[in-house]
């Protein structure tokens, strides 16, 4: 932006970022296998400011041989308490999650929020060849012997590297 007037010009050269990120991330702590086949973890939110908007959660578990076109082989959605729009700092909760009876393999997971109007663009890295605004929480793998689930693992992606961000000295 800039402005010329009687005494000077004035010209701010930060940048502007209309589509930033929301400055919210997500992680996964304290991973249980609770046995026939579930599982509880720790959905652990940092939030630096709160949502735009009141949204609910999306936890996708993505896999090369699901059906469905967008690869989701099961989802865990949720409205969070306290909800979204009331955010600021560290929120976390516990949820359980039941894998479906025929869960075999690897699953790549991915978290975001969303609303009618789409999703919420966050911080923090994506889930690989998925995109989406979906944020890469990491791998579950479930284990079966025969026909039961023998275990349920959890390994989380790698962090992403901080932003170094722009000065305007």
């Amino acid at each position: 932006e800039s402005s010329i007037g009687p005494s000077g010009w004035y010209c701010d050269a930060r940048t502007y970022e209309p589509d930033a990120p929301a400055r919210i991330s997500v992680r996964v702590e304290g991973f249980r296998y609770l046995g026939d086949g579930k599982f509880s973890w720790d959905v652990v939110w940092k939030a630096d400011q709160p949502a735009p908007r009141d949204l609910t959660v999306f936890t996708h578990f993505y896999s090369p041989t699901a059906q469905r076109r967008d690869k989701i082989a099961f989802q865990d959605d949720h409205k969070p308490s306290p909800a979204p729009t009331q955010w600021a700092g560290t929120v976390r909760y516990t949820r359980t999650v039941t894998v479906p009876e025929d869960a075999e393999g690897e699953y790549q997971v991915g978290i975001g929020l969303y609303d009618d109007a789409g999703r919420l663009r966050m911080s923090g890295l994506e889930v690989p060849q998925v995109g989406g605004n979906a944020l890469w929480l990491g791998t579950l793998t479930v284990r079966r012997e025969g026909v039961k689930i023998a275990d349920i693992s959890f390994k989380a992606a790698p962090e992403e590297k901080p932003k170094v961000e722009r000065a305007n000295p």
